[in-house]
């Protein structure tokens, strides 16, 4: 394990010191390329990530719960779940799904609140079967970027 310190001044002259931990060795000239293209960029990735799960629509707030690990599992319940969100917005089962009428999960529901409440509305309505493995062809995730 190595670490890269990095103490940096901003415009208006405010020290900010950084440290990320590593397990590539870093040398006067990789040092800038692990601060830069792996650090900066995973904190911004994760902090991209919590903010969406506390400014988004699952509206996560400090007080989870207070007793034992509540405030814990319901923290990695919103990680799973977010995780399981991304997979849908992103991936192209949406445009299969639907023979090529919707191209994203946005087009089809707008938003996931939506979804979930048209979900809810097909389990009370629609009568379901159960598939043998046999009739599953096997499901492929593909995500898109744009």
């Amino acid at each position: 394990m190595h670490v890269v310190f990095c103490d940096e001044l901003d415009g208006d002259g405010a020290q900010h010191h950084w440290a990320w931990i590593t397990d590539h060795r870093p040398e006067p000239l990789t040092a800038p390329i692990i601060a830069n293209q792996g650090g900066r960029l995973r904190w911004e990735i994760e902090n991209e990530g919590f903010n969406s799960q506390k400014n988004g629509e699952f509206e996560l707030k400090h007080d989870y719960g207070s007793k034992g690990n509540s405030w814990y599992n319901t923290y990695l319940i919103v990680q799973v779940v977010h995780l399981l969100v991304q997979l849908v917005q992103c991936g192209d089962q949406i445009r299969k799904l639907s023979g090529g009428m919707y191209a994203s999960f946005r087009d089809a529901y707008s938003t996931f609140k939506s979804f979930i409440a048209r979900l809810r509305e097909s389990v009370h309505r629609d009568v379901t079967s159960l598939y043998s493995p046999d009739d599953i062809t096997g499901i492929h995730v593909k995500f898109n970027t744009s």
